[in-house]
């Protein structure tokens, strides 16, 4: 949830730097390319920028992403020859800190380069796989190595910007992060508010596009909530009806395993710091049961009531879900019972929503979000800011 807190005390800030045009509020989400220990994935970051004179900006952000690595073995299951199963499973959260300059090459085109410190957490599960023919792998295959660590490195980030509308940029990126050793690409998303903005709270006619960036928890059937953002474009077709389409990440972990690693008797506990943590591995002993997520749809979106500012609506859409999720099969007083099981779950959810939102400015809006969806019945909630353009 402290992801949530950010950005809500961040959209609650807008208001009181508004009357000032130096300030701006971004985000990007992109892919991950690494090496063979840190695999392929996703991140998103949050950040603002003070401009400090001559297209010098002061920038701070927040960021997440996670990734995996794996191969295809040999399955025992009749319906499947092989199943895939990672060789390596991270999660990372961390802050960024720096500089960047900004260009402008054309009426609305900007060049953006970043220089940033960056301290990063990230935790990780490793697996020898080249010998399994099990689907549920256990201690008698193979050894999992779990790590735990933090680390002090630098982020290099070049971007195109283009600007769509007064105090709207939408663009794109390339950069580098040292931890964990990694180049992302994506998209960016760079807003500005000032004073001329909230002279007026009327909504403008020619505002029929809408992004919004959404940051909450989701959960159910089975598996425990997890931190999840969302990047929602739509489009008003007419007075009160939209299109929309939407991409989704989500981290978390399947359950809190300190309170298992603590029954283990003592000789346990050190045959697992021996057998079970990587050379790297910083602070208490730790098992590491991470589930990471990814969703991609669209739908229709209808507004049935306004009132003022302030406005109502509720959606409908399907959508792809994806999960890698790690989990316990079985657990006993010594560590021979240890066992865990790999999954990859893929299906077409429907879905449904209840939105609220509140105008701030005529091009921003806060507001909530209620999602229900079938087959999984998954339950989520989330704050999030949006934009008209």
């Amino acid at each position: 949830m402290k992801q949530v807190y950010i950005l809500f005390l961040i959209a609650i800030c807008f208001p009181l730097y508004g009357q000032y045009d130096n300030y701006q509020f971004g985000t990007k989400s992109g892919v991950i390319i690494g090496p063979e220990s840190v695999g392929f994935g996703f991140e998103y970051t949050l950040d603002l920028h003070k401009h400090l004179g001559m297209g010098i900006y002061g920038t701070i952000g927040v960021i997440n992403g996670h990734t995996i690595r794996g191969m295809n073995v040999p399955s025992n299951d009749f319906l499947n020859n092989e199943i895939f199963h990672p060789t390596t499973m991270r999660q990372y959260k961390g802050i960024n800190l720096g500089l960047c300059k900004e260009t402008k090459i054309s009426v609305n085109g900007r060049i953006r380069m970043s220089i940033l410190g960056s301290y990063v957490a990230q935790t990780r599960i490793d697996w020898d796989v080249r010998n399994s023919e099990f689907e549920t792998i256990g201690i008698d295959d193979f050894y999992d190595l779990y790590g735990k660590r933090s680390d002090l490195g630098f982020k290099i980030d070049l971007e195109y910007l283009h600007q769509i509308r007064e105090g709207f940029k939408i663009g794109s990126y390339i950069g580098y992060n040292s931890q964990p050793n990694f180049i992302t690409a994506g998209v960016r998303f760079l807003a500005k508010v000032n004073r001329d903005s909230y002279n007026s709270t009327s909504r403008p006619n020619s505002s029929q596009n809408w992004i919004e960036f959404r940051l909450g928890k989701i959960g159910g059937d089975g598996v425990p909530s997890i931190n999840n953002y969302t990047i929602e474009y739509g489009r008003s077709l007419k007075e009160k009806f939209s299109i929309y389409s939407k991409f989704s990440l989500g981290t978390g972990y399947t359950r809190n395993d300190s309170n298992l690693i603590m029954s283990l008797s003592e000789e346990d506990q050190l045959r697992f710091d021996r057998e079970f943590q990587t050379s790297d591995h910083q602070g208490r002993s730790k098992m590491i049961l991470p589930i990471h997520s990814m969703n991609l749809g669209g739908g229709i979106k209808l507004n049935i009531r306004t009132a003022n500012k302030s406005k109502i609506s509720i959606s409908s859409g399907i959508s792809w879900y994806r999960a890698d999720i790690v989990r316990l099969s079985v657990w006993g007083s010594e560590l021979d019972f240890f066992q865990e099981e790999f999954m990859r779950l893929s299906s077409i959810i429907p879905e449904f929503g209840l939105h609220f939102d509140q105008d701030i400015s005529k091009l921003f809006y806060l507001g909530f979000k209620l999602d229900f969806a079938l087959v999984r019945y998954n339950i989520g909630f989330g704050v999030h800011g949006g934009f008209k353009f």
